[in-house]
């Protein structure tokens, strides 16, 4: 029986190492700003580049953008996916900023998938 159990947690721990996400995208960035995280994956060179100036100015002195990294799992309340024209953007909910209502209708808004943690 212990045998299953590490098979099953195994390709989840491999996704996570492997920062891809389980979605067969290398994550390329992810914007951090209070009580949000964007991850991006399959964007163009331009479309990263504007992703990069639209988080600068959106989050000012309070978040950044780092290339091909994850967002935090810690505190985490529910999760947006968005997709595009062949590319995926994951939206984190923190708490302290959103309940998981609050981050459903801000997904909603965006017509993304919410999950909540």
């Amino acid at each position: 029986m212990a045998r299953i159990t590490i098979v099953a947690w195994m390709p989840a721990l491999l996704c996570v190492a492997l920062a891809t996400g389980c979605r067969g995208r290398r994550i390329q960035g992810r914007c951090v700003q209070s009580g949000r995280c964007t991850e991006y994956y399959g964007k163009t060179k331009a479309e990263l580049d504007a992703a990069r100036g639209v988080c600068r100015l959106f989050t000012g002195d309070e978040g950044w953008f780092e290339d091909g990294s994850s967002c935090p799992q810690e505190g985490l309340v529910g999760t947006c996916r968005i997709e595009g024209d062949g590319d995926v953007e994951i939206d984190h909910y923190y708490e302290g900023a959103y309940t998981p209502d609050e981050a459903r209708t801000r997904c909603s808004e965006k017509n993304g998938t919410f999950e909540e943690a």
